[in-house]
């Protein structure tokens, strides 16, 4: 028989340093560490480069009592000096209290006890990714076992939680000099006198596509490119978008006024409508 509770665990990850903010989604690119001294396509052997994981747990209807969570070591392609191979995060006991390591070296785990309550603080754990390759998705896996604190029913059992994250290691990136890339976003339609685009709020004009175009061009690589539109004007709708071929592959969000995603999808070609979709 099920059991009446719910629950979720959730997992931001936070690169140090130089990074101050938490970034909780899978895909980041991390490039913000140390390249290679030998020149590979990897970071650097840096004892002071962490990964930070944190970790919490929502949308509790139960109080617990104790609890533990196991995160299983991430193992990831590394080159050092030209040679490749397959390693661990490396997990220092010293920067990382209340955690245990398990005696094979895979997993490490916390326990704690809530005390009858749903405030769960659960200490960060800071990994290590020596000689790390660029590019190469590394996954963090966690899971969490909950005891009800007393009064367990016959039909309530532990609560199991669980979560992952994907990340990657890039090159740093350099910041563009003046001049180094140009951005401009533009209309001439449906009517153009010269010198503005427009439309007349009438029920034709309304129906007219409304195409704007945006332009760049640059002197250097761009890598990670977001285009951002908003603040659209409460008559119009997101009806489609061309885009470049380099940008099959990558994602889209149409988001509404409060920041929430309502619509996402992966981009499979250079034209993608989405009809009458009304976002701000």
């Amino acid at each position: 028989m099920p059991t009446w509770l719910t629950f979720r665990a959730t997992i931001p990850i936070l690169a140090l340093p130089n990074m101050p903010m938490a970034i909780p989604r899978s895909g980041i690119v991390l490039r913000d560490f140390t390249p290679s001294r030998y020149g590979d396509p990897a970071i650097d052997d840096v004892e002071t480069e962490y990964v930070d994981f944190t970790f919490s747990l929502e949308g509790l209807e139960r109080n617990i009592g104790t609890y533990t969570i196991t995160d299983v070591l991430p193992v990831y392609p590394s080159m050092e000096n030209g040679v490749e191979s397959q390693r661990t995060a490396i997990f220092d006991p010293a920067a990382n209290p209340g955690w245990v390591l398990s005696a094979d070296g895979i997993t490490v785990t916390y326990t704690g006890d809530a005390r009858n309550s749903r405030n769960t603080p659960i200490p960060r754990l800071r990994l290590r990714f020596p000689w790390a390759m660029f590019y190469y998705n590394i996954q963090n896996s966690v899971s969490g076992v909950l005891t009800p604190p007393y009064n367990q029913s016959v039909y309530e059992d532990e609560m199991h939680v669980g979560d992952d994250i994907t990340f990657s290691f890039g090159m740093p990136l350099i910041p563009p000099e003046p001049g180094d890339v140009f951005f401009d976003k533009t209309i001439y339609r449906p009517r153009y006198d010269g010198s503005r685009a427009y439309f007349y709020d009438n029920d034709y004009d309304r129906h007219l596509d409304m195409p704007w175009d945006l332009v760049t061009s640059t002197r250097i690589d761009l890598y990670d490119v977001v285009l951002s539109d908003f603040d659209l004007d409460p008559r119009l709708y997101y009806a489609s978008a061309s885009v470049p071929q380099a940008f099959i592959g990558g994602t889209y969000h149409l988001i509404d006024e409060t920041g929430i995603s309502i619509v996402t999808g992966e981009i499979t070609g250079t034209e993608i409508s989405w009809g009458r979709m009304r976002v701000c």
